[in-house]
């Protein structure tokens, strides 16, 4: 048995305030286990818009199941797999799941991710996946470093602090690119797509949803870096296991609201093959994000977002939604270098505190 579940959480919260001394990032510096978990983020990252279009285009142009019911399959998967660690550590792994102020730390906090997750499932039903990314990928990161600064007390360097800058700006860039190729395509003009999608107050709910939804992943990523600082010898499947039943009753309770019919609909449209490779990807995805903030903190996850959208953007091409322009690579190129320079300088800044 592993000896963090044997060592009671008070004692592994005094080691580990000896060994830190402070609320100062200790993180560790790059590593080979930590390019693959990166990589993994970024592989699963973008295959979620890409399966949600593909599902979508394969089925009219319309989700055959709720946004609510997604996540909900997706958390009852991340809870039983979380059960399943906890069942092969035996007795032990059971007592250390039956903490009720660890449910309810976890399972609050799972209420902000659900919710989010939710909400920006819903908000494609309404916005454009220009927009979408645009909203969601830019305000993502602007808030990872404020919410950091805020809760946190993250700080960066001046130097850091410009490569964030950049990073957002190239990001925004490419969006719009991205945008301008996806109307090249479709052979609409700029003006007559602007006037249809401002037009309708569906696209300002969906706006709404979407800027709703980025703040409370957010400001859930946040928390949930700083509960886990607090609470740091959680082991991550029975983190999983505790957040997984407040995000099921969260999921459960919006898609009563939201559609009122009996639990047996809560499976419709998930009897298809592409729906339920949809489900698979989300839920590891999921799981990788969570793994992110727990090893790297939530701003590089969020750093992972421009490298991922390049994934999407030559899925477009692919599938006739966008045309394939120099700017738009160039922008994607310029991100990537960028995101890595500062990582580097972040690996640096931890050898030479050492």
């Amino acid at each position: 048995m592993s000896s963090h579940l044997r060592r009671p959480p008070e004692e592994m919260s005094q080691t580990l305030l000896r060994k830190t001394g402070s609320n100062e990032d200790k993180r560790p510096a790059i590593s080979v286990e930590l390019v693959v978990l990166c990589l993994a983020h970024v592989v699963l990252n973008a295959s979620g818009p890409i399966m949600l279009h593909w599902v979508k285009a394969q089925n009219g142009g319309t989700y055959p199941f709720s946004g609510a019911a997604l996540t909900f399959h997706a958390y009852s998967a991340a809870v039983l797999l979380g059960l399943f660690w906890v069942g092969a550590q035996g007795a032990e792994g059971l007592r250390q799941l039956n903490r009720p102020i660890m449910f309810l730390k976890f399972g609050a906090l799972a209420v902000l991710f659900s919710a989010g997750d939710t909400l920006s499932v819903c908000s494609m039903e309404y916005l454009d996946p220009a927009t979408f990314s645009l909203v969601g990928k830019a305000l993502a990161m602007v808030l990872a470093v404020g919410l950091s600064r805020i809760f946190l007390g993250r700080r960066q360097s001046q130097a850091q602090y410009q490569l964030l800058g950049a990073i957002i700006l190239s990001t925004l860039a490419f969006c719009r690119f991205e945008a301008k190729s996806q109307l090249h395509a479709t052979g609409v003009s700029s003006r007559a797509a602007s006037a249809t999608a401002g037009a309708g107050q569906l696209w300002a709910w969906g706006l709404a949803l979407r800027a709703a939804a980025v703040l409370l992943q957010s400001m859930a990523a946040v928390l949930q870096e700083w509960l886990l600082g607090q609470e740091a010898w959680v082991p991550f499947m029975l983190q999983q296991s505790w957040m997984g039943c407040g995000a099921l009753t969260t999921t459960f309770a919006a898609w009563r609201g939201m559609h009122g019919q009996s639990i047996t609909h809560l499976f419709d449209g998930f009897d298809d093959w592409r729906a339920l490779t949809l489900l698979a990807l989300y839920t590891l995805n999921g799981l990788t994000v969570g793994l992110m903030v727990k090893r790297l903190g939530v701003l590089a996850k969020a750093l992972c977002v421009p490298v991922h959208l390049g994934a999407c953007y030559i899925y477009g091409v692919w599938s006739c939604t966008a045309t394939l322009k120099l700017e738009a690579i160039s922008a994607w190129l310029i991100s990537t270098v960028l995101v890595v320079m500062f990582a580097v300088s972040k690996a640096k800044g931890r050898g030479s505190a050492k």
